[in-house]
């Protein structure tokens, strides 16, 4: 399958016929180029001579145009994308559902071999619709480029991905993909082998190729989409929960709402979220945004409450995989301020014994007295 692992190139000559439209209302939209950083000029510059080289991108005498904006990346390195906000604003919205990312875990139960795969320049693989080429244009200090590939910040992008996606790998009930990244599980390694060796043609048949470096194959546990997997169930990753457990005490509304945007990630491992940030959510009433900067009055309650928030994410433990014929059950509580419930499931191989699904909590109108 050397096909799919070897992206010296992106491959412009996709076997495939999913095209991204990009349906719009109005005369063109217009903007300014912007200017560059110094550090990132120069890698910005770079990246867009490579897309020209592969294609991607084209010189364009478009009556459209989008600023430049760079966005970092976890490896330190830059990737440059068009801010598209005015054009989106203007495009017809794809209604096709993107997944949730929490429902890969239904079908884990009993699977102990995973891989995690993931795709090379996923986006790139899609080509745009030639009459809609023109409205992608971006204009950078080096002129104005078009892309002849579907690239990110368009809005219906992930919508049109997610599509292709779906069609590429109907029928698989041993994996499960999330835009360009893919989970697939199985119970054993021979098993393993087989799924695998399927996934593989379809991405092959599609043009697909594999980005190596960020995939695993063949292992006990793994990390997707945020969660680290194993053959019992899910558990928040540790560098995850350590960043909220150094979080300091937000002195604005934003960072409070980063805060707590940490925080639900995993709100679903926690019991009693909803009554825990009861007092950390009454400092949002009224809040202008997530660029909100109004300072906080902390009170020794509600700083109580925010160490409370850290210390139960600390705490959490497994969420097991749902087996499909064991029996369920619903425990549920309330207060005067919140309910939650949590449903269990029982334990196929200890009698009189029970393990946690999912945790749900939600605030209820009254005033938070906690």
């Amino acid at each position: 399958m050397k096909d799919i692992t070897n992206p010296s190139s992106i491959g412009v000559s996709t076997p495939h016929d999913t095209v991204h439209h990009i349906i719009t209302k109005g005369p063109p939209v217009t903007a300014r180029p912007r200017r560059l950083h110094p550090k990132s000029h120069d890698a910005v510059k770079a990246e867009f001579e490579f897309l020209l080289s592969q294609g991607i991108i084209r010189p364009s005498k478009s009556p459209w145009s989008s600023p430049l904006h760079v966005v970092p990346k976890q490896d330190s390195t830059v990737r440059p994308v068009g801010d598209y906000r005015r054009l989106n604003s203007v495009t017809e919205f794809d209604s096709y559902p993107i997944p949730h990312l929490h429902d890969f875990a239904h079908a884990l139960h009993g699977k102990t071999i995973f891989s995690k795969l993931d795709i090379f320049k996923a986006f790139h693989q899609i080509p745009i619709a030639e009459q809609d080429i023109p409205k992608t244009a971006v204009t950078t200090p080096w002129g104005l480029y078009e892309y002849t590939r579907l690239c990110f910040g368009l809005v219906n992008a992930p919508q049109t991905f997610m599509r292709f996606m779906h069609e590429v790998l109907h029928g698989l009930p041993f994996c499960y993909v999330y835009l360009d990244d893919i989970l697939c599980f199985s119970e054993s390694h021979e098993e393993h082998k087989g799924h695998l060796r399927t996934i593989f043609e379809r991405l092959q048949a599609h043009g697909l190729k594999l980005n190596i470096s960020k995939c695993e194959f063949g292992v006990p546990e793994l990390t997707f989409l945020g969660h680290l997997v194993t053959s019992q169930g899910l558990k928040p990753l540790p560098e995850k929960v350590d960043a909220v457990l150094q979080y300091k005490l937000p002195e604005t509304i934003a960072a409070l709402r980063k805060f707590l945007g940490l925080l639900n990630f995993y709100r679903r491992f926690v019991p009693k979220a909803a009554e825990h940030q009861c007092l950390l959510h009454s400092f949002l009433k009224g809040s202008k945004g997530k660029r909100d900067n109004r300072r906080i009055d902390w009170t020794p309650q509600a700083v109580a409450a925010f160490e409370k928030c850290k210390q139960t994410l600390a705490e959490t433990t497994l969420l097991c995989h749902p087996a499909p014929s064991a029996p369920l059950a619903l425990h549920v509580d309330a207060s005067d301020f919140a309910i939650g419930g949590a449903l269990h499931q029982s334990n196929t191989e200890k009698k009189f014994s029970q393990h946690c699904i999912t945790w749900h909590t939600q605030a209820s109108d009254a005033p938070c007295t906690c």
